[in-house]
Formats: C-alpha cells, structure tokens, sequence
C-alpha cells in the first residue's frame, strides 16, 4: 500500500505556530484542502490547511486526517473562525 503525506499549516491553534506539520492523507483532498485534524497529546482536533502534498514524512508517529470540512467550510468561514484568534481586524471588518 502506497502511503501519501501532506503538510499542514494549522489555523486554529492556541498559540503562534509559524511551520506545518506532517499528517497521513487518507482522504481524497489536495492542496488547498481545509481539515480537521488531532494535534497534540491529547488529540485536540484543530483546522489547518493543506500547504503540501509529498511521499515521505519527517518525523515518526505521523498522525491521520480526521475529516474534511470543504463541504462544511469554505475558505471564507474558516477566516471568519481564525481572524478574531489572529487580530486580524481588516479582514473580520470585509467579512
């Protein structure tokens, strides 16, 4: 079985995190692609974006998709969720 990788960048985390992180893509969505996915120890689900798709993972303990929310979520949504948590004032103001 062929594995496939991606690299997300997190959009709701408690805290500045300026790289991405690696997941196992075992849903059929690309680059682009808003997901819910478990972070951290206890396996909070946080949404991140999909920044990259790739065959191998740096790191071990790589971690699966939880689901996609391109259905439920369009880009716009997922703004309107994270510009508060960034101070993004300009952006809630066209939203």
């Amino acid at each position: 079985m062929i594995r496939v990788f991606c690299e997300i960048y997190l959009l709701d985390a408690p805290y500045h995190i300026d790289k991405p992180f690696d997941y196992a893509l075992t849903l059929p969505i690309g680059v682009g692609g808003i997901v819910k996915v478990p972070f951290g120890r206890q396996n909070n689900l946080r949404i991140g974006v999909i920044t990259k798709i790739k065959d191998e993972a740096d790191g071990q303990g790589i971690k699966a998709i939880h689901s996609a929310l391109n259905e439920r979520y369009g880009i716009l949504n997922v703004l309107k969720i994270t510009a508060p948590i960034y101070g993004h004032k300009r952006i809630t103001k066209i939203l």
